[in-house]
């Protein structure tokens, strides 16, 4: 092998392992959907703690400044409410259209005869 072969050679392993490296930074954890699950919950305690000290301060120290600690925790339940609302409306039109269309298509492209009955039908 020359020597500009072995050049080209090591310099290719060192950008590919440099690749890989970057790759392997960049890919995102196995357990994405955990570390959201808690965020989320843990986001939601905090909202709640938040709401629960207005409250107590609100009740028993006769204060009214507490009262804006109960408005920002109203307007992230708000706000919890109204994209829960859309993803359930969301989910509520995808999901029975994609489970259809997946039949439809599981039926039609089967065999020539689903093929053929499927779009007479139609």
């Amino acid at each position: 092998m020359s020597f500009t072969a072995y050049i080209l050679q090591s310099t290719l392993s060192g950008m590919t392992s440099n690749f890989d490296r970057l790759r392997d930074n960049l890919s995102p954890p196995d357990n994405l959907a955990k570390i959201l699950v808690n965020f989320f919950y843990s986001f939601l305690i905090c909202v709640c703690a938040t709401s629960l000290i207005g409250i107590i301060g609100l009740m028993c120290c006769k204060k009214l400044n507490f009262k804006y600690a109960i408005y920002v925790s109203c307007v992230f339940f708000f706000a919890f409410g109204a994209f829960s609302f859309l993803g359930a409306v969301l989910f509520s039109y995808l999901v029975p259209t994609l489970n259809w269309t997946c039949n439809f298509l599981d039926t039609a492209l089967e065999s020539k005869v689903g093929f053929i009955s499927t779009y007479l039908i139609i």
